[in-house]
């Protein structure tokens, strides 16, 4: 069988009702049976929501807003993974009743070391937030607890590690209809975590109903009452920097039907689903079910729309996999304009981290096996890449050694990207004050202070399918998003600054057997 690769542009997050099945021509279609799969959430509400990027540098402070828009209670983890190497920075589980939302900030510890976590909303957390730290407000602080001692990885142990990365929510499951009024069946976190008055009835049942026990005991009854994940999680997110009246706002990547043992009906039997202890590292990324991605991109006489069967885990990577980032830029000094990128990796650790099983044979990543932070080369297991740029008039620069980061590569070498979550800032501006940046310079002496790029991966590895016929995904798993702030001085009182969240476009490689 012959192998065909298709370059195959892709528009940001766009997919097919989950009902189309596989269809892999030449401007034609093919039908086969459907099936739950993983996808991109053509309406906006799923079951797991991944956000590109929270940071407490530079001043920010980063929101976060998280819906549940339906009328029964659901349960989710919520997990914060500092940039570096995918490592958890705290997580907890949160309940939301019927149509609640969660809203809370993540800020810097008054310390100053580390990022902390503030909320003033009354919804439920298993454990209770600890801190009090006023105004009716509770609160958290980031740990190194999962990269120091015997979790050490060989990287920086301190707490500044904390202070940007990005954000897992990860549905656990539903309860059944009506359980919120219903206090004689156990479904008891449906029923305490109901607001009367704005007060849920009994935050701290909802956080024993969580705690572990003998067979029968009080989690292992709340796991056989709840439901599978249903797809209804909403969520938005703001940097904020309020100093200088800057801020952008931006959604997450939302995947729906992510968990669904139970077949198409969406619903399953009580028991089957994602519930855990607050403490457990379960559910990530790796726990979706069935194993199928249903991938969809759009290209002249070439359509793809299918169903791709992944292995070990592989499903949402190969949902996720790209080989080409692009987005605009603005470094225009005439209005003091800045500009830097997030490029993350939200299952890059599966592969790269030598303490996840199966890590050491795994692509798609360039360096797999080669643990973050252990490479004898540079410490990292780097992405290489390399860059096309053009100007709002589609003028380009002819040599591409002037596209490079600052300082250069050795010669020879390859620009590589290092971390889960990198940020590139345009010109040295330094808009987010990352520790995990890269600097681009744009060529100034062609004057190119706005226009786009492509960012693109070189030699990154496969994901191949169970079923011959599709062949494989090439690329890598990747969010994120460009972030632009503006200054047009002041008006009277009014400081007339601004900034945009602009969400990456992609390119992908499917490979299908001719």
């Amino acid at each position: 069988m012959k192998r065909v690769q298709r370059n195959i542009p892709t528009t940001p997050f766009k997919v097919k009702p989950l009902g189309v099945a596989l269809a892999i021509a030449m401007g034609a279609a093919v039908t086969v049976p459907t099936a739950q799969a993983v996808n991109f959430a053509e309406d906006g509400v799923g079951e797991v929501l991944l956000f590109p990027y929270y940071t407490v540098r530079n001043g920010f402070d980063t929101n976060i807003n998280i819906t549940n828009t339906s009328d029964t209670t659901v349960a989710f983890k919520i997990r914060f993974r500092e940039g570096e190497n995918s490592r958890d920075a705290r997580d907890f589980n949160v309940v939301l009743s019927p149509r609640d939302v969660w809203n809370a900030t993540i800020t810097e510890s008054p310390d100053g070391t580390r990022a902390r976590l503030v909320t003033g909303d009354n919804s439920c957390t298993a454990p209770v937030l600890p801190l009090n730290v006023g105004g009716g407000r509770l609160g958290v602080d980031f740990t190194n607890l999962d990269y120091v001692g015997s979790n050490g990885d060989g990287g920086n142990e301190g707490f500044d590690r904390t202070k940007e990365g990005y954000i897992e929510v990860i549905q656990m499951g539903h309860a059944s209809a009506g359980a919120e009024e219903n206090e004689a069946s156990f479904n008891g976190v449906a029923y305490n975590a109901k607001h009367i008055n704005g007060v849920p009835r009994d935050c701290a049942a909802v956080r024993t109903a969580f705690t572990p026990g003998a067979q029968g005991g009080t989690l292992a009854a709340t796991q056989a009452a709840f439901l599978e994940p249903i797809n209804v999680l909403k969520g938005t997110a703001t940097l904020m920097q309020v100093n200088s009246g800057k801020g952008a706002s931006f959604e997450p990547v939302v995947l729906a039907n992510f968990f669904n043992p139970a077949g198409p009906d969406g619903n399953g039997a009580p028991g089957s689903n994602l519930m855990d202890e607050p403490a457990s590292i379960n559910p990530n990324l790796s726990d979706v079910t069935p194993q199928l991605a249903q991938i969809h991109t759009d290209n002249p006489g070439f359509a793809v729309t299918g169903l791709f069967d992944a292995v070990d885990g592989d499903a949402v990577s190969a949902l996720l996999s790209r080989t080409s980032v692009m987005n605009q830029f603005s470094v225009n000094p005439a209005n003091n304009a800045m500009t830097d990128w997030v490029v993350t990796f939200p299952t890059k650790n599966f592969y790269v981290d030598e303490r996840e099983a199966g890590a050491n044979t795994l692509e798609p990543f360039a360096n797999a096996g080669v643990p973050t932070f252990q490479d004898d080369d540079d410490g990292q297991s780097c992405v290489p890449v390399n860059f096309a740029l053009w100007d709002r008039e589609e003028f380009s620069p002819e040599s591409p050694d002037d596209l490079q980061f600052s300082p250069p590569p050795p010669p020879g070498e390859d620009d590589t990207i290092c971390y889960e979550t990198n940020v590139i800032s345009f010109n040295g501006g330094g808009l987010l004050g990352s520790a995990l940046v890269r600097d681009f310079n744009a060529p100034g002496n062609n004057n190119i202070n706005s226009g786009w790029m492509k960012l693109n991966f070189l030699n990154p590895g496969d994901i191949v399918s169970s079923q011959g016929d599709w062949g494989s995904v090439t690329g890598l798993p990747v969010i994120g998003m460009a972030i632009t702030t503006l200054e047009n001085g002041v008006s009277g009182d009014n400081l007339m600054n601004y900034g945009l969240a602009f969400e990456h476009a992609y390119t992908r490689v499917i490979s299908t057997l001719d």
